[in-house]
């Protein structure tokens, strides 16, 4: 999962092209930094804690839809993407000598599979969708009230309007008159969509060290892994999605900083010094993760905002993190998308604000 979506869009993030019969749905894996609409992303995330940059490119696979009938179908698709992340080493500071250095310390590579499916009936067909019915039928009675206002709609008259609730019944005309937000007519017309996968990620940490007393710098390179397995709920409102995973992590964590000196001090800033007082810790951890993403309509004058609120919980020492993104597109915004996200862990018992930014791109 940590694979994708701005998803998203953004990210985001959580929004994809609602199911329709006998055509795939435009669906991504739930990570942070791949793009439903094109194939890949580039991210840049900083933070107090960790910056990094990653590059994502995905491929969809084959497509199958299949019908018992002429009424029902059924479409699967599958999901791989390959991302590279390469650390800022100079956190915050992005103008610092180690902010060049992140091929040397520390890339990682992840890669995952997700298959997607749904199965539903013909959305458009009042009698095999008895939640299109109300809806079409508010759509006419709005449509033939325009059309007998001071202002009708373009190209309709009082016929097209039946027609268009009854026997041509289609997205835009219920979009344009029933009134309805984008989520409560999803909820009316399409099916949920529900999926699954697998992720692996491989990498290697530089990590700093000095010798108490000494001060003696030391350096030490650990390669680390996880494996990640996860299910994802797009329900029918097309504009969220539920995500739970399991991931077993087995890597080396930084021992914190401390103000270490040597035995004799003549000069504090040159015989003290910060840093991590010995080498890095081998740590194993047991993650358990529920994330919900959700886009919101427009908001004139401003633009379109999402969140991706995530909590995790660690099995094996009962340390939980939260998180929450906010991901904004503003209106008549250039290419990068801005995003604010607020974490805190129990661990550490601290708040983090962070701030990253989104350039998306096709090939």
């Amino acid at each position: 999962m940590s694979a994708l979506s701005t998803i998203v869009g953004a990210a985001l993030a959580a929004q994809s092209a609602p199911p329709d019969l006998g055509r795939a749905p435009a669906l991504d894996v739930p990570g942070r930094t791949a793009d439903v609409i094109g194939q890949g992303a580039m991210d840049v995330s900083i933070n107090e804690k960790k910056s990094e940059t990653a590059l994502t490119y995905s491929w969809r696979g084959r497509v199958q839809s299949t019908s018992s009938d002429n009424v029902t179908a059924r479409v699967d698709q599958s999901h791989f993407s390959a991302r590279i992340t390469v650390p800022l080493g100079g956190n915050d500071n992005l103008l610092a000598r180690e902010a060049f250095d992140g091929l040397a310390d520390g890339p990682s590579l992840t890669l995952s599979w997700t298959s997607f499916g749904t199965q539903s009936v013909d959305p458009w067909n009042r009698t095999l969708n008895p939640r299109l019915g109300p809806v079409a039928d508010e759509a006419e009675r709005q449509c033939l009230i325009r059309v007998n206002s001071t202002t009708p709609p373009a190209g309709f008259d009082a016929t097209k309007c039946h027609d268009q609730a009854n026997d041509l019944v289609n997205y835009d005309f219920l979009r344009t008159f029933s009134g309805l937000s984008i989520a409560r007519l999803n909820r009316a017309v399409f099916s949920p969509v529900s999926g699954y996968g697998i992720e692996g990620s491989i990498g290697r940490t530089r990590f700093n060290y000095r010798t108490p007393v000494s001060l003696a710098q030391n350096t030490e390179l650990r390669r680390q892994f996880s494996v990640k397995a996860y299910g994802i709920l797009f329900p029918r409102d097309g504009v969220s999605m539920l995500t739970g995973s399991a991931r077993y992590e087995n890597g080396y964590e930084a021992q914190g900083n401390q103000i270490l000196c040597r035995a004799v001090v003549a000069n504090p800033n040159d015989d003290c010094v910060s840093a991590a007082p010995g080498p890095p810790r081998h740590v194993e951890k047991l993650q358990l993760e529920v994330e919900y993403r959700r886009t919101f309509e427009p908001i004139p004058g401003l633009g379109r905002f999402a969140i991706a609120p995530r909590i995790a919980i660690d099995a094996m020492s009962g340390e939980y993190e939260a998180e929450l993104p906010i991901y904004l597109r503003l209106e008549g915004a250039g290419p990068l998308l801005p995003g604010l996200t607020i974490s805190y862990d129990s661990r550490h018992d601290e708040v983090v604000l962070g701030l990253f930014l989104r350039r998306t791109f096709s090939f």
